[in-house]
């Protein structure tokens, strides 16, 4: 799957996923990111939080579980990054960031 629109009932968000493949062999839920400049990977735990919740969207949604998480990085200069990780690290804590997202969500919305 590449650029697939994916939703959640049981977590109430929805999004579009770059890429589901394999990646060394496992299929994975694959994000592709550009950055001005490296990045360490405590920088990045907001990537990890959001695949893993497309991951869960996937299975919600066909039925097959994926565990696998990769993130991509290229900078400007052209050096690469790659994170990857299982999603079963970051699930504890796609709860608080999706309670997070919508409390924003419905500040923003009642100050526009």
């Amino acid at each position: 799957m590449q650029e697939g629109a994916l939703y959640s009932d049981k977590w109430g968000v929805a999004g579009r996923v770059d890429c589901i493949a394999e990646y060394d062999g496992k299929l994975s839920v694959i994000d592709f990111k550009t950055s001005t400049k490296e990045k360490k990977e405590e920088w990045v735990e907001n990537y990890f939080i959001q695949t893993s919740a497309y991951c869960e969207m996937y299975e919600e949604l066909y039925g097959k579980a994926i565990d696998q998480i990769v993130i991509l990085i290229v900078t400007e200069e052209g050096a690469t990054q790659t994170f990857v990780k299982n999603k079963k690290d970051y699930l504890p804590l796609l709860k608080p960031a999706i309670e997070e997202f919508h409390k924003k969500f419905k500040e923003n919305g009642k100050t526009n």
